[in-house]
């Protein structure tokens, strides 16, 4: 009998429409089984599994990212495996995501920061 191999689940909580699908694509690409949503609210109502590595938009609209990882269910507090995409983070936002095991990967998105941080998490 062949070894099933599922893929690793990926969701994407980004505002910008064309990012979001961008995003989806290239983990899609990579292997990833991919969930893009516009928002948190939207995100935490889908299907957002256990084991599921969460791309998130420090400034996505109705709930910040703060309260995106507040929200998560309680076995998913003590490690949200979760990446925060910012654009210029205050030094508040960074102290807060350091404090919540958050890593920052800064826009623009060049190179491969967000796919190693991403892949960082998965193999933690």
């Amino acid at each position: 009998m062949p070894i099933r191999r599922t893929r690793p689940a990926l969701v994407v909580v980004e505002r910008d429409e064309v990012l979001r699908s961008a995003l989806t694509f290239a983990f899609e690409l990579e292997g990833y089984c991919v969930s893009g949503y516009c928002d948190g609210p939207t995100a935490l109502a889908g299907a957002l599994g256990p084991d599921a590595c969460i791309i998130l938009d420090h400034n996505a609209p109705h709930m910040s990212w703060s309260e995106f990882l507040d929200r998560l269910p309680a076995e998913r507090k003590q490690s949200p495996r979760a990446v925060l995409i910012a654009s210029r983070p205050s030094p508040d936002t960074r102290k807060r995501a350091q404090a919540a095991g958050v890593e920052i990967v800064e826009k623009p998105l060049l190179g491969d920061a967000l796919s190693r941080a991403v892949y960082r998490l998965l193999i933690a």
